[in-house]
C-alpha cells in the first residue's frame, strides 16, 4: 500500500496539470463562451482543493511522515482516546519532521478512520498535559466530522462564483437588471463567506471548551496555545477586519473566551 500512496504523490499533480492543459486547449480550439469557461474552471478548482487538502494524508501513508505505534506519544494519544467513545484502532498517528520555518501544529483528517499528524515543532514545545489538551481539541473535530463538512464547504465556495457570474445571463434578465443581480449575488457570497468563517471560529472555540472540560481545568490548553502561538510567531490580537477573515479567534480573545466560559460554569 505504501508504494501506491508514493505513486499518488506524483500521479495526482501530473493529472491536475494534464487536466489544466486539456482545459486550455479546449478553450483555445473551441472558444466557448464565458459561462462554459467559468463552470469548467469552478469544477477544476474543486478538484484542486480536494487533492491539495488530502496531500498530508497521502504523504503520511506514503511513508513521508514518521508513523508512531509505540512510545510516549502513542501512549498519550491512546490514553486520551480511551476516555472518549472513539476507538484508537480507528486512528493512525504520524509526526511531521521539523521544518526550516517552525510550525507548531496538529491536524486530523478522515471521516470514519482518522489520521492525526503532529508537527515535531509542536512536540518539542509541549508538556504531556498540554499535549493531551491539544489531542482532546482534535478529537472534538473527529467527533463532529469537521473535516468532512469543511471539504464540502470549500467546494461549495468554489462552485458558487460560477453561479454568480452565469445566473444573471442564464435567467435572461434585462440588461439593466443584470448588474444589480450580479452585485446582490456577490454581496450574498461575501456575507456567506464571512459567516462561514465565524462558524469556523465557533467550532474551534467549541473544540477548546471540549478539551478544557475533559482535562478538568483550562491551564494545560491555555499554556499550549500560548506556546504554539509564540512558536508560530502569531499576533496575540488582530484588527476587527482581520478577525472577520480568520478561521480561529486571535490568541488574546481565544484565551479570554475560554476563561469566561470556565468562570460561568
Amino acid at each position: 500500500m505504501k508504494g501506491i500512496f508514493k505513486a499518488l504523490l506524483y500521479i495526482i499533480p501530473a493529472i491536475l496539470l494534464s487536466v489544466f492543459g486539456i482545459i486550455l486547449l479546449f478553450i483555445i480550439i473551441k472558444e466557448p463562451n464565458m459561462y462554459i469557461i467559468t463552470i469548467i474552471f469552478s469544477f477544476y478548482l474543486s478538484l484542486v482543493i480536494l487533492a491539495t487538502s488530502y496531500l498530508p494524508l497521502i504523504s503520511s501513508r506514503a511513508g513521508k511522515l514518521q508513523e508512531v505505534n509505540t512510545g510516549t506519544l502513542f501512549n498519550i494519544v491512546s490514553d486520551v482516546f480511551s476516555s472518549t467513545d472513539i476507538s484508537i484502532s480507528k486512528a493512525k498517528i504520524y509526526v511531521r519532521p521539523r521544518r526550516k520555518k517552525p510550525v507548531a501544529n496538529a491536524t486530523v483528517q478522515g471521516y470514519s478512520n482518522y489520521t492525526i499528524i503532529f508537527n515535531q515543532d509542536l512536540l518539542d514545545e509541549l508538556e504531556d498535559s498540554e499535549l493531551k489538551a491539544v489531542i482532546y481539541h482534535e478529537i472534538f473535530h473527529i467527533k463532529e466530522k469537521h473535516d468532512l463538512y469543511g471539504t464540502i464547504i470549500m467546494i461549495l465556495l468554489v462552485l458558487f462564483p460560477s453561479i454568480v457570474i452565469t445566473a444573471p445571463y442564464k435567467i435572461e434578465l434585462p440588461k439593466e437588471l443584470q448588474l444589480v443581480f450580479f452585485i446582490i449575488l456577490t454581496f450574498v457570497y461575501i456575507i456567506g463567506y464571512i459567516l462561514l468563517l465565524l462558524l469556523s471560529r465557533k467550532k474551534e472555540l467549541a473544540a477548546d471548551l471540549f478539551a478544557v472540560d475533559k482535562m478538568g481545568k483550562s491551564e494545560p490548553l491555555i499554556n499550549a496555545l500560548i506556546k504554539m502561538s509564540k512558536k508560530n510567531k502569531e499576533k496575540e490580537n488582530l484588527s476587527f477586519a482581520r478577525q472577520l477573515f480568520a478561521t480561529h479567534y486571535p490568541l488574546g480573545k481565544r484565551i479570554a473566551l475560554i476563561k469566561e466560559n470556565c468562570k460561568n460554569k
